[in-house]
């Protein structure tokens, strides 16, 4: 399973049994032709890139689309689009799975909800400063 990171996150990458691990401006060439699924789960992977990386009959899912690609997903190929809603039972599933230690979620700050704005601030001007997510409480 190969996958990309900020430079920040490879070494938790590497726990989850990333390899190769490669940077988000990589050259597709050397891993051409390798993959039956490349998931998209930001949005900005070329569609040029994704197509030399799946095989043929491979599928390219995109789970944060842009109107193109969305339109992109309607027609025949190997390109999907996918937009779901989280229910409260797959939530709480999560919520179990990230307490009994199934799941690894790095939290780099937790701030009550009073300190949101200044939080979403902080990470606007440097998005990669705290090396995992932010999570905020509702007293």
């Amino acid at each position: 399973m190969a996958g990309s990171c900020r430079p920040t996150s490879t070494h938790l990458a590497a726990e989850l049994g990333v390899e190769p691990i490669v940077p988000f401006d990589f050259n597709p060439a050397p891993l051409a032709r390798q993959f039956d699924v490349v998931l998209d789960t930001v949005g900005s992977l070329p569609i040029t890139t994704a197509l030399r990386l799946i095989r043929p009959a491979g599928r390219i899912i995109d789970i944060v689309p842009t109107p193109r690609k969305l339109l992109r997903s309607m027609l025949p190929g190997p390109y999907s689009a996918f937009m779901g809603r989280a229910s409260g039972a797959d939530l709480h599933e999560i919520a179990e799975a990230v307490e009994q230690g199934d799941v690894h979620l790095p939290i780099a700050w937790t701030v009550p909800l009073t300190a949101a704005i200044a939080a979403f601030t902080e990470l606007e001007k440097s998005p990669t400063s705290k090396g995992g997510k932010l999570v905020i409480t509702i007293p």
